[in-house]
């Protein structure tokens, strides 16, 4: 047991001392448009790239490809590039940044939600799912099963059996407008292991949606308080005729 931690002492040691930090070219994508490019040097034994996100966009022998479907807002952010030299045994942890142009919310679904109400994001698949989650413009990732439920949200939908991904917030902030997906993993996936839709969340303030009931509400109120007055004063005048034909000492009591 000793002998073996001293070889991975070692074989860490020897790892750290033979890695490089750089920074590789940046990159400009167009929102919608398909990537297909490779990074770094063309002669790379082995690469691994991961995005913003943290989550691995390639990885294997061979040069840094990456290879996007579509590309969106999401894909913007610092990107990291993990490859091997060839014929020497340096590894270089490269960074580059990518940015996204063009109308970020092109061809997604327009949502309109108010702030401090619940709001329920879904993407039906029709077809049973294994795992389903949605990610916020932030880059907060919900996972979603049948079983999620907290203070703050829950899962929304029968099951995954029948293919229901949703998830109910129950007081849906200012601060979450933006761009959503979500993101579905069919159970028997033979074209894509995973599918996923975008949509644009507006969220609009309390006052403005009750901006145009009030337009109305506040003139009724004045009428209605200015009625209640002139009725009052009515009355007390008709009171007034009244209790004197009865009463010489009737106004004195009159309030």
């Amino acid at each position: 047991m000793l002998k073996l931690s001293v070889l991975l002492l070692v074989y860490y040691f020897v790892d750290v001392t033979a890695s490089t930090n750089t920074t590789l070219e940046n990159l400009v994508w167009n929102v919608g448009s398909s990537i297909n490019v490779t990074i770094g040097p063309k002669d790379a034994v082995y690469c691994s790239v991961r995005d913003d996100r943290y989550q691995t966009v390639s990885e294997g022998p061979g040069p840094c490809r990456i290879v996007v479907d579509r590309v969106t807002i999401y894909h913007k952010g610092l990107w990291t590039a993990f490859y091997g030299e060839a014929g020497t045994d340096v590894y270089r942890n490269s960074t580059f940044e990518v940015q996204v142009t063009g109308d970020i919310y092109a061809g997604a679904i327009p949502v309109l939600a108010y702030e401090g109400q619940e709001l329920t994001m879904s993407c039906p698949a029709g077809t049973e799912i294994g795992y389903c989650y949605i990610i916020a413009p932030n880059g907060t990732v919900y996972n979603i099963d049948p079983y999620t439920s907290t203070p703050l949200y829950e899962y929304e939908g029968s099951s995954f059996d029948s293919g229901d991904c949703g998830l109910r917030f129950y007081n849906f902030r200012r601060s979450d407008h933006g761009g959503w997906t979500c993101h579905v993993g069919l159970q028997d996936a033979i074209d894509a292991n995973e599918y996923w839709t975008f949509c644009a969340v507006y969220v609009s303030d309390p006052v403005e949606k009750h901006r145009t009931w009030l337009y109305f509400a506040i003139p009724c109120l004045v009428m209605i308080f200015i009625s209640f007055i002139l009725v009052i004063k009515k009355n007390r005048k008709w009171t007034y005729v009244r209790t004197a034909t009865e009463d010489a000492l009737a106004p004195s009591r009159i309030i």
